[in-house]
């Protein structure tokens, strides 16, 4: 439901508020050079007096008081709004000595302000290489990394210039940003964190931080923090949309409304926006307000599961139950593991008096709850995909040590264990069927902690993997003993006892371990069959089309398992649904 804002090289200033655009022309930009070129004229100063030489690789060193003398000129005629002399003047100081990191810093500012960003960022650079311990420079030149997309890089250098200059608010923010965007939420929020202890009242960034708290989970303290940045500055870009989310995470539903609301007037084209004052009008059981919102979103995104299952409740709260079976059965269509529409439909359809359909759309929803185990929501399954996507070909190109830190802390609290990122890496091999490397990681993550989370799981699957039965048990039954609520190693030894055809018990841990994987759920439909129980088997095959919908071997495997046991007609049923 959350949208990342946008990076901006001016959302974050530090001793003022200017909100300059980086395409503006040069008699606009005068006023935001002369806010810039005031820092600046501090940051000279303190260079000169500090550094024995402007520059190592100068040839010689220009008298200082010249040199500032000619800098402070430059400086009042940008801050007069002769843009044009200042560069001039600059030129010719820059002509004479070319490595003078202060008077580049000037020209990289004026170049900047006035919308040659990326001629600014190459001046930048030169000075960088000039002075490579300078933060300020590290700073800029990390930010200049970040917004041209190389987040590593700009981590990077925004962690060395930090080093160096620890109590820099705003490199922390774009710190946080770089994490953010790299899915790396604790740092990011760790990081945010840092950065508002330094600049309590920032209304920036205190909306930064309170969009990452609700990344977290803690709704409340982030709607804290978002009412305290919008009661700042009420025009900070997207805080109504930031608190709506935070509120109505919250359960806060009023606030949720009345900023939900808000933020469709500013943006009433912003697809994200109707979408949460949709969801909060349909929490608050206000069917003719939802409906109409639903309907604007789908115009725009005909696909959009999320929100026709949205409108197919709200036509089946306004009773207009023909609409609604349409509405929640193309909900199905696209998107079979939206549980709630198979509840909304039994509904429906007891409202249309198609009572044996609708007892079976009830039961299938019962099923699918049952078997389903806590999940998180999409945008966060979403960011530990990115993650994985990231270790995975980190892993393809032998660059293991670049993936075990970034594996390390990928599960936000799963991290705790010293051994939780060798554990991942373990898991990546195991799915690429490098069994040694998958061995030696989880012998790796055990020593570093005897008890890490899953890590026998693995050591279950390796021995499955190689048909050892009797070492894959003693594996899940060991990390059921320290972890007995432990779904997969619950799955796993049902998989074990499927194999040893111990049928009963099988089905009753795979129930048990709420796993929603399309294989387990195929093993457990064939476990029914096998124990004459066809209902539980039809219901259990819908629950595996389900979660297949994008397996095609584990829906092949569906459908010939159905056919062999004469249900051939479910099977009809879910091949045509399928292919929709």
């Amino acid at each position: 439901m959350h949208r990342t804002h946008a990076i901006d090289r001016r959302d974050f200033c530090v001793n003022d508020r200017r909100r300059a655009s980086s395409g503006m022309n040069a008699r606009k930009a005068s006023s935001a050079v002369a806010h810039s070129l005031l820092l600046l004229r501090m940051l000279i100063a303190s260079f000169l007096l500090c550094t024995a030489t402007l520059c190592a690789a100068q040839a010689s060193r220009p008298a200082d008081s010249t040199v500032k003398a000619q800098l402070d000129r430059v400086i009042v005629l940008a801050e007069s709004g002769d843009i044009e002399q200042a560069q001039t003047l600059l030129d010719a100081l820059l002509k004479e000595h070319p490595n003078l990191v202060p008077a580049l810093k000037v020209q990289g500012m004026l170049l900047e302000n006035t919308g040659h960003t990326r001629e600014a960022s190459l001046v930048y650079r030169k000075a960088l290489q000039l002075a490579p311990e300078d933060p300020s420079l590290l700073f800029q030149v990390g930010l200049d990394t970040l917004m041209a997309g190389d987040k590593d890089q700009a981590i990077e250098l925004l962690l060395r210039g930090l080093k160096i200059a620890p109590k820099n608010a705003q490199a922390l923010y774009y710190l946080a940003q770089a994490y953010h965007e790299k899915h790396s939420e604790v740092l990011a929020l760790k990081t945010i964190r840092e950065c508002v202890e330094l600049q309590p009242n920032n209304p920036l960034a205190g909306q930064r931080y309170g969009e990452y708290l609700a990344n977290s989970g803690d709704n409340a303290t982030a709607e804290e923090w978002l009412l305290k940045a919008q009661k700042a500055d009420p025009k900070l870009k997207r805080i109504d949309f930031d608190i709506a989310v935070a509120s109505y995470r919250n359960s806060d539903l009023s606030t949720a409304e009345r900023f939900a609301t808000r933020a469709a007037v500013s943006e009433p084209g912003d697809l994200d926006t109707l979408r949460v004052l949709a969801k909060i009008k349909e929490t608050l059981s206000e069917p003719r307000d939802a409906k109409p919102i639903y309907e604007r979103i789908i115009a725009s995104q005909p696909d959009d599961a999320a929100s026709l299952l949205g409108l197919g409740h709200s036509e089946l709260e306004l009773e207009d139950y023909p609409a609604a079976v349409d509405t929640l059965e193309r909900v199905l269509q696209l998107d079979p593991t939206q549980i709630n529409a198979h509840f909304f439909l039994a509904r429906a359809l007891r409202g249309l008096g198609r009572t044996t359909e609708a007892r079976h759309e009830a039961e299938l929803h019962r099923v699918i709850m049952q078997q389903n185990s806590v999940i998180p929501p999409k945008d966060q399954l979403k960011r530990d995909q990115a993650t994985l996507d990231r270790i995975v070909q980190l892993l393809l190109d032998n660059r293991e040590d670049e993936a075990l830190p970034l594996a390390q802390e990928d599960d936000q609290g799963n991290a705790a264990s010293p051994g939780h990122g060798a554990m991942i890496l373990a898991s990546v091999y195991l799915a690429m069927h490098r069994l040694d490397d998958a061995r030696r990681l989880l012998h790796q993550a055990l020593a570093l902690d005897p008890k890490t989370p899953n890590a026998h799981t693995c050591l279950g699957d390796l021995a499955l993997l190689q048909d050892d039965l009797t070492s894959a048990v003693a594996a899940f039954q060991f990390e059921l003993s320290l972890y007995p609520n432990q779904g997969l190693a619950r799955a796993g030894l049902g998989e074990v006892r499927y194999r040893q055809q111990r049928w009963t018990e099988a089905a009753e841990l795979l129930i048990d371990s709420k796993t929603t994987a399309p294989r387990m759920l195929y093993l457990l439909c064939d476990c029914y069959f096998r124990l004459g129980n066809v209902s539980s088997a039809n219901l259990t095959a819908e629950t595996v089309a389900a979660y297949a919908k994008d397996d095609p071997e584990v829906m092949r495997d569906l459908i010939a398992l159905l056919d062999r046991n004469g249900q051939s007609e479910v099977a009809l049923r879910l091949s045509v649904n399928l292919q929709r």
